[in-house]
């Protein structure tokens, strides 16, 4: 997915700036320490299509560059991946959008309304599901009426 000579345009820096202003702005000063074996980022390695899960980090930056990479959507969040341990990466979601560790309990978390731990609640009133990379999302199903005669159905 790595474009080798594109340049990064004025939006993408403001994307990167952004996100990174942000979560350095919340994480504190020990973050790596506190999420060393505690947290595990998926990320999908941009030219393999390889799923990897990190969990260990010897800087606050290191920390802060797997979840940038984490969260790099391709051309959504520009053209060139987010480098971390001198490769590049995008987000895990790509490949394993929730993964489930081996040992404890897994948190699942997902903007989406479905089956995870933390999600928004589903309040369609047909119990539609779509698989995606390992994620399970409900589909809200519309009638859409007009002059009294059901047309359509609308996918939110």
């Amino acid at each position: 997915m790595s474009t080798g000579s594109h340049k990064q345009t004025n939006t993408e820096k403001c994307v990167w700036i952004l996100c990174r202003e942000g979560i350095e702005e919340i994480l504190p000063s020990e973050a790596h320490s506190l999420a060393n074996d505690r947290l595990y980022v998926s990320l999908t390695h941009s030219r393999t299509g390889r799923n990897h899960i990190v969990s260990r980090f010897t800087s606050r930056d290191e920390l802060i560059k797997a979840l940038l990479a984490s969260s790099f959507v391709p051309v959504y969040s520009g053209f060139r991946p987010v480098e971390f341990n001198g490769q590049k990466w995008i987000d895990g979601g790509f490949t394993d959008s929730l993964p489930i560790l081996p040992v404890g309990r897994t948190i699942t978390v997902s903007p989406f309304a479905g089956l995870q731990d933390v999600c928004p609640v589903h309040r369609g009133r047909i119990n539609t599901q779509l698989t995606l990379a390992n994620m399970n999302i409900m589909i809200l199903l519309i009638p859409v009426i007009v002059e009294g005669h059901r047309t359509r159905t609308v996918v939110h």
